[in-house]
């Protein structure tokens, strides 16, 4: 009994300080960590199994995630805290988990990019913008102005042709592709049969 209670002492320790050490890499207690709103998400069912699609428009990226995975990713809403969040899904499941899923799961988000930026990532990202914009500035005065590393802002086609699609997705269906298909022929066949002819009256 002695030797095995302190192992479970130094178990909980390793674990209490695992938590701490995630929460603290992810900002306070009561910040309440939301999914990106510019996400699009797809349910999908395959051979019984559903499973959802989650693109990331501004890195182009896909994931897919099970329902299982899932339950717990959608309470990222912005609404709940990271223990609000526990709470929730431990009432949803069977066998509760502890909140080192829920900040591991906050931590595999923010590698993906399919999280809001915390406070303190915005405010190192404002620093590092602004670092950047520093550095351009003293590189700009040290090497003069180079019309060729003039930047240009262009724009994500992406958002224009989702809404567009719907509108010229005919143009794959069957139906279409055999009547351009027969046009095709059709000419080509033309061109065979009369090609001195045109190539006569072209030179003409």
């Amino acid at each position: 009994m002695s030797a095995s209670r302190p192992r479970t002492l130094v178990a909980a320790a390793s674990r209490e300080e695992a938590a701490r050490a995630l929460a603290e890499r992810h900002g306070p207690p009561d910040e309440r960590p939301a999914l990106r709103k510019d996400l699009r998400v797809r349910r999908q069912v395959q051979m019984g199994d559903v499973n959802f699609i989650v693109k990331n428009p501004e890195t182009m990226k896909y994931f897919m995630f099970r329902e299982a995975e899932w339950q717990l990713i959608q309470l990222f809403d912005g609404s709940r805290t990271r223990q609000q969040i526990l709470d929730d899904y431990n009432r949803r499941i069977r066998n509760p988990v502890s909140i080192n899923l829920v900040l591991s799961y906050e931590e595999s988000l923010r590698r993906m990019e399919l999280l809001e930026q915390s406070v303190v990532e915005r405010s190192l990202a404002l620093l590092d913008m602004s670092s950047d914009f520093k550095r351009r500035k003293a590189e700009q005065k040290s090497e003069g102005f180079n019309i060729f590393f003039i930047m240009f802002h262009l724009i994500d086609p992406d958002r224009f042709l989702t809404k567009t699609v719907r509108y010229v997705r005919w143009i794959w269906t069957p139906p279409v592709v055999a009547v351009v298909l027969a046009a095709s022929l059709w000419t080509v066949s033309v061109f065979v049969q009369n090609g001195q002819q045109i190539w006569a009256e072209t030179l003409q």
